[in-house]
């Protein structure tokens, strides 16, 4: 079966929109049908800001299918007043990444320092998008690409470390307002932590389907 294909067959999906200024956007959405290489996709309520699409740019989807994970770039067809983008196929395909370095975005602490300093600083229940080969996080300091920092990760509060790391920059985005985001990957991290990284993400990700599917119940209920 094509990517296309599987597409129709998943519940809730990773999406990252254009934005005006050449920004992006990461999001979950619903795909509702798969008809001709065109295909429409729906947002959860106050999600999408259609105001700062870049109606020009591509989408691109993700999600799994029997430990892979696959990967849709589709150009922006239309956009409904009731806020559903219709997209059209562009390109589709495997992105052979297993299943266990899946990415998701969940909320939890950490701290982190340069390896060459000693002050630790800290992020206090933040967004973070996680794996088990890395993490995606806003930075109160100023690092530099290819920055090898150690990191800490705490999935309840700071008073407790579930598991630490070294990992190394390899991407900076700067957000609104000034703000730095930083991608880390991991180099240096035992197996027993990353096994408890993957199990974290594991059961974040049932969670928030389980949340996710209960709302679309809803919604079609409501219909």
């Amino acid at each position: 079966m094509e990517t296309i294909e599987l597409l129709a067959d998943n519940q809730v999906v990773r999406i990252n929109v254009p934005l005006i200024g050449r920004r992006t956007l990461s999001l979950d959405c619903i795909p509702e049908r798969v008809e001709n290489g065109f295909f429409d996709v729906s947002f959860f309520p106050d999600q999408l800001p259609a105001e700062e699409l870049d109606l020009e740019g591509q989408c691109t989807l993700s999600f799994d299918v029997s430990d892979m994970v696959y990967i849709v770039r589709a150009r922006i067809d239309s956009l409904s007043a009731s806020g559903k983008l219709r997209l059209i196929n562009v390109e589709s395909f495997s992105s052979g990444q297993k299943r266990e370095y899946f990415r998701i975005d969940t909320e939890l602490s950490l701290l982190y320092r340069p390896v060459d300093q000693d002050e630790e600083h800290a992020a206090e229940k933040t967004r973070v998008n996680l794996s088990g080969g890395g993490i995606r996080f806003p930075a109160s300091t100023h690092l530099r690409l290819r920055d090898k920092i150690m990191v800490k990760l705490c999935f309840g509060d700071l008073t407790e470390i579930d598991a630490e790391c070294v990992g190394q920059v390899v991407r900076i985005d700067e957000k609104r307002g000034g703000h730095m985001e930083v991608a880390v990957a991991f180099l240096d991290i035992s197996p027993k932590d990353r096994d408890k990284i993957i199990s974290y993400c594991f059961a974040r990700q049932r969670e928030q389907l389980r949340k996710r599917v209960r709302v679309k119940d809803d919604r079609h209920g409501a219909g």
